[in-house]
């Protein structure tokens, strides 16, 4: 699992991606091949969870048109366009100091990973998770969110753990 710390220490909070299996939709001269992930957000003793494949797909029967449609998790685009290749060499960018902030949301938007350096000590995380979009397709601004400080070492960390689980 790849996951980002907060740098304090008596009160921690943390962003994990953890990868899932991979889906090859390619038809004809269309490569496709997406990757299911899990999402965990923990601030203190409270964790939240959003797993995938999705276990509570059902519950949304009746409120959504066709729960069949829905998707059953979260997903990565990895062909044809590799979207956790690109977090990782927006993240090396930042960690090299090439840049000072990283916007990433995937292509199936379900979350919202956003990097600022404020200064050479201080590094901001705020992540969304747009669960809604998962369940009903159609993307939201609303959504449940985390922020903290964390430090270039744990930054550093993240990228190899990513690159090691989602095999960069």
């Amino acid at each position: 699992m790849a996951s980002l710390y907060s740098e304090d220490q008596d009160y921690k909070s943390f962003f994990e991606l953890q990868a899932g299996k991979t889906v090859d939709l390619s038809a004809g001269a269309k490569t496709e091949v997406w990757q299911f992930y899990s999402i965990k957000l923990g601030h203190g003793e409270r964790t939240l969870f959003f797993t995938s494949p999705s276990e509570n797909k059902e519950k949304y029967d009746g409120y959504v048109e066709n729960v069949d449609t829905v998707a059953d998790g979260y997903l990565l685009c990895r062909k044809s366009r590799d979207e956790v290749d690109k977090l990782v060499k927006l993240l090396e960018r930042f960690a090299a100091q090439e840049v000072n902030s990283v916007r990433f949301e995937p292509l199936e938007p379900s979350f919202e990973f956003i990097l600022e350096r404020q200064n050479a000590d201080e590094i901001r995380l705020s992540v969304f998770v747009d669960e809604g979009n998962v369940l009903t397709t159609i993307a939201r601004w609303d959504s449940l969110g985390l922020r903290f400080f964390t430090n270039q070492s744990m930054v550093e960390q993240f990228i190899q753990e990513l690159k090691r689980d989602f095999a960069c």
